[in-house]
C-alpha cells in the first residue's frame, strides 16, 4: 500500500435530487475553467436548474446520471440522455465532466466503464458523443473506451474568430 499516493477509493452511483447543490457547486467549478473545449452555457447554473437536470434524467426510462465521488466529493459526472424518438430510444446520448485536479487519474474511464454496465439494463444498445475537435485528451480517452468517429460537424463551434470542428463519436454497448 502506497500511503504517499493518498488516493482514496472512487464511488461511482446514481445521482439524486439532494446532490442538486454540491453538482451545482461542481459544474459552477468547471464553467469558471472557462476551457475554449466545452460550450458555453447560455443560462446561469443554479440549484433549481440542477434539481430540474436530475429530475429529468431520472424520470427518463432510457436515461442514467451517474455521479464520481471520492472523500464524499464530487469529481466527475456522467449524462447519459436517451433519445425519446421511439425508433431511437436505444440510442444515448454521453456527456462527461471530470473536476481539473483529478483529471488523468481513471475517473472518466470509471465513469464509462458504470455506464456499459448499466445502459443495456435501461435499453441502451448504442451510446453517441460529441467532442471539441480542438480536446486531443478527450478524443484519446473516448477512443481508448471504444468510441469511433463517426463524422463530424465541420466549423460547428466559434470561439472569437476561430471556427472548430465537433467529433461525433459512438459505439455499441
Amino acid at each position: 500500500m502506497h500511503s504517499h499516493l493518498n488516493i482514496s477509493p472512487l464511488h461511482i452511483r446514481d445521482a439524486t435530487l439532494a446532490d442538486a447543490p454540491a453538482l451545482n457547486h461542481f459544474m459552477l467549478r468547471l464553467e469558471s475553467e472557462a476551457l475554449p473545449t466545452i460550450y458555453t452555457l447560455e443560462h446561469r447554473l443554479t440549484i433549481e436548474s440542477e434539481l430540474a437536470a436530475i429530475r429529468r434524467l431520472n424520470d427518463s426510462p432510457n436515461s442514467l446520471f451517474l455521479l464520481a465521488e471520492r472523500n464524499g466529493e464530487i469529481v466527475g459526472a456522467m449524462d447519459m440522455q436517451g433519445m425519446r424518438h421511439p425508433q431511437c430510444r436505444h440510442v444515448g446520448y454521453v456527456g462527461l465532466t471530470v473536476r481539473r485536479d483529478v483529471r488523468g487519474q481513471g475517473v472518466g474511464s470509471a465513469l464509462f466503464n458504470a455506464l456499459f454496465e448499466r445502459a443495456e439494463s435501461v435499453g441502451v444498445t448504442r451510446l453517441e458523443l460529441e467532442v471539441f475537435a480542438n480536446n486531443p485528451r478527450a478524443i484519446a480517452l473516448y477512443e481508448r473506451m471504444g468510441f469511433h468517429v463517426d463524422g463530424l460537424r465541420p466549423c460547428l463551434v466559434r470561439l472569437g474568430a476561430e471556427f472548430i470542428d465537433v467529433v461525433v463519436m459512438g459505439r455499441s454497448v
